[in-house]
């Protein structure tokens, strides 16, 4: 009963040139963007009895620009054409009602997602492991009831990035050729980083890839820990060995549940988005028929991840959990699929 609409207001400045028979055409666009009272779902500690809230968020700003190139190097019976676009989106949280920051996640291993003030949406905020300011060196500490080395982690949490990518781009390119088309589209995003809880799950298990390495050796632990009032490198128990539940202590309690960049990655990627191959019956083959035009289009959708910077998912349909961008959870891949079209116009 508390909620409000919300409220935007947007200036946007631009250009639209177009250069030799409109064979060469470039759109630019500058916007400034302020929404007030943006609604957003947050949470909630479970002692409320409830696992968030929809709450008006206060002053949001996003500023950015985009990019349209348009060429067209053969145009004739042959025809090539070519797009691009880039885009690039600043946010920034401006005021929270009173308050410097809201949780809009719940805590995953350590790692949260939160709106605040002078920072950009969904910021990523956890631990990273100590580091002694004298020699560079990462910190740890013997853990007594594990019975092995634990990362020492930074005293308070940290921002370690946002949940939203700030770049995108496209390229596509069309060739046309006596009633035959063939299209492909690349798309990328980049700039943010997504906590993986499926890589932190599976490395807790054993499952993942990286907790197979050190298997044979045992994992090896370099740096310094603390003694007394000075830092001493660690030269004792320095390979935690794959026996009894070390291993499992380590991944999963030591670095999974301590460390909350471990399972932090690049939400980056590019990808074959499209292509299609498509026909068009000449009108010399439908005179004396009743349709005026039969075209068949043959397209495949999301083939291919050209870099894909998550190790165990697709960064294209992850970052999203719930209303919390920035985490990944169990999300599923973008469906490849073919299709066949036929379109026959009376």
């Amino acid at each position: 009963s508390d909620l409000m609409p919300y409220q935007t207001s947007e200036w946007e400045i631009g250009a639209d040139l177009r250069f030799f028979n409109n064979r060469v055409g470039l759109d630019y666009a500058y916007y400034d963007k302020l929404t007030e009272n943006d609604i957003v779902s947050v949470s909630l500690p479970s002692s409320s009895g409830y696992n968030g809230a929809t709450v008006n968020l206060g002053k949001m700003s996003n500023k950015g620009h985009e990019i349209m190139l348009n060429l067209v190097p053969m145009n004739g019976n042959f025809k090539w054409d070519m797009t691009m676009t880039y885009s690039r989106n600043k946010s920034e949280v401006l005021d929270l009602g009173g308050v410097s920051e809201l949780q809009l996640s719940r805590s995953e291993a350590s790692t949260t997602i939160k709106q605040i003030v002078g920072q950009p949406f969904a910021s990523i905020v956890g631990y990273r492991q100590a580091v002694d300011e004298t020699t560079g060196q990462k910190i740890w500490y013997w853990n007594a009831s594990r019975k092995i080395w634990f990362p020492q982690r930074t005293a308070t949490p940290e921002i370690l990035g946002t949940g939203i990518n700030p770049n995108a781009a496209s390229f596509s390119t069309t060739f046309r050729f006596k009633g035959v088309t063939l299209n492909a589209m690349i798309d990328a995003k980049w700039g943010a980083k997504v906590f993986s809880y499926s890589e932190w799950d599976m490395t807790a298990r054993g499952h993942s890839e990286r907790t197979v390495e050190f298997r044979e050796s045992g994992i090896p632990i370099e740096g310094v820990y603390k003694n007394g009032a000075v830092y001493e490198t660690i030269t004792t128990n320095t390979n935690i060995p794959y026996t009894g539940n070390n291993f499992e202590n380590y991944y999963r309690y030591a670095m999974g549940n301590t460390i909350s960049d471990y399972n932090l990655f690049d939400a980056s990627f590019v990808k074959f988005r499209q292509i299609s191959v498509g026909y068009s019956l000449p009108k010399s083959v439908l005179k004396g028929l009743p349709m005026q035009d039969v075209s068949f289009t043959l397209v495949g959708r999301n083939l291919f991840d050209i870099y894909n910077g998550l190790p165990n998912g697709d960064a294209s349909t992850s970052g999203t959990s719930g209303n919390a961008f920035g985490i990944e959870r169990f999300a599923l891949p973008a469906t490849r699929s073919y299709t066949l079209n036929v379109n026959v116009t009376f």
